[in-house]
């Protein structure tokens, strides 16, 4: 029963992964597909077809063929070299960092002929097949050597290198690579675990491989999906920032011209400082705006800046950043040359940290989801 529900496990995760690969690839925001998400597609096929290679066998359709019944391919060895080439495109870093997909593409190359040359030779002898067993462990060695390796260099830059990519940062936050490297480290232990079991331990294999095999297909599935949004939209955000930066396109959030002229006390005029301060620098644009950094900037204690808002607006801070941020979004989102950027990439790009925050504040402040209001209020 046990093998039947990891064998359904296997198919289902390998069609998934063929299904992934033709979404993404007829996916056309671009007239190119861009190396990131070729390498992205890479990956999750890797898996697919070492997941499909692994049901085949489970099921015995290729037992009667001698050639194909040993004919393991190692598409596992191309798993981790293009998830790091993803990772360097991705973060833009690519020109920094060697790649290593034509070595490995070599080495897959020597164990295929290698493989196929063992196969003949005991065929053509009637030989025991226990060299081919034995040549299968010795390549699984090699290539987890290769892998650790390629997942080390992978470390060091997320972990240790953030300097490299600080381009990239400001557009993603790359908590969700972070994760990804936990996570993927657990797999490799287990990966090790199950090499160790197969050469000491009376075990048979699938008792460590099925679930080592479904564990990883489903977190590199998982980085594929994130990896492919989060590449979307992080180009999405580079080309809108370049476009209203660059560009100088002005965005008019017209804070203080509705809420502030009437005032005319001494706390109203720093009121007014204040919102002209925050609006001519485009200080609602930094995610990471504390309302210390702004006190500081004016030279005002926090407490003070606090009390002058609250006086003033009736409303915290954070909210009237927020403010500030939702009419920034508000204005990108109607603007038809912005038409074609989407609503997520947009409000990261008007401050917020988050899809979700940056939700939550719209509807807060236009009663209106983000997509509502663009469908609204669009210029043609």
């Amino acid at each position: 029963m046990t093998d039947k529900i990891f064998n359904l496990l296997l198919i289902t995760g390998a069609v998934h992964g063929i299904l992934f690969n033709c979404i993404t690839l007829t996916y056309r925001r671009q007239k190119k597909i861009s190396k990131a998400i070729l390498f992205l597609n890479l990956v999750v096929l890797s898996i697919s077809l070492n997941n499909l290679q692994a049901w085949l066998i489970a099921k015995g359709y290729s037992s009667s063929w001698y050639f194909i019944k040993y004919l393991e391919v190692p598409w596992y060895v191309f798993i981790v070299p293009t998830f790091y080439s993803f990772l360097i495109h991705f973060l833009l870093i690519e020109k920094k960092y060697k790649n290593y997909i034509k070595s490995v593409c070599y080495l897959f190359l020597v164990e295929i002929i290698i493989r196929l040359t063992l196969i003949t030779f005991c065929y053509l002898n009637e030989t025991n097949a226990n060299i081919i067993n034995s040549y299968t462990r010795f390549e699984e060695i090699t290539n987890a050597l290769v892998a650790f390796y390629i997942f080390y260099k992978s470390y060091n830059i997320i972990y240790k290198e953030r300097y490299n990519y600080k381009y990239a940062l400001s557009f993603d936050d790359t908590k969700w690579l972070q994760q990804f490297m936990v996570l993927g480290s657990l797999v490799l232990i287990f990966w090790l675990i199950a090499i160790f079991s197969n050469f000491y331990l009376e075990i048979p294999q699938k008792n460590f491989y099925y679930p080592l095999r479904v564990g990883s297909s489903l977190l590199l599935y998982w980085i594929g999906y994130q990896g492919f949004l989060r590449y979307n939209i992080m180009t999405d955000r580079i080309q809108l920032r370049k476009e209203i930066l660059v560009n100088k396109t002005n965005i008019n959030t017209d804070k203080t011209s509705d809420t502030t002229t009437h005032k005319t006390d001494s706390q109203s005029k720093l009121f007014d400082d204040i919102c002209l301060h925050i609006e001519a620098n485009k200080l609602y644009l930094n995610e990471n705006l504390s309302l210390d950094e702004v006190s500081k900037t004016m030279n005002i204690s926090t407490s003070h800046l606090s009390k002058v808002i609250n006086t003033h607006e009736n409303i915290n801070f954070t909210n009237l950043i927020n403010e500030y941020r939702v009419n920034y979004a508000k204005a990108v989102l109607t603007d038809a040359q912005f038409a074609h950027y989407t609503i997520i990439a947009i409000g990261l790009e008007s401050g917020f940290k988050s899809k979700s925050s940056f939700y939550s504040a719209f509807k807060k402040f236009t009663n209106q989801t983000p997509s509502e209001y663009r469908a609204e209020h669009s210029t043609s």
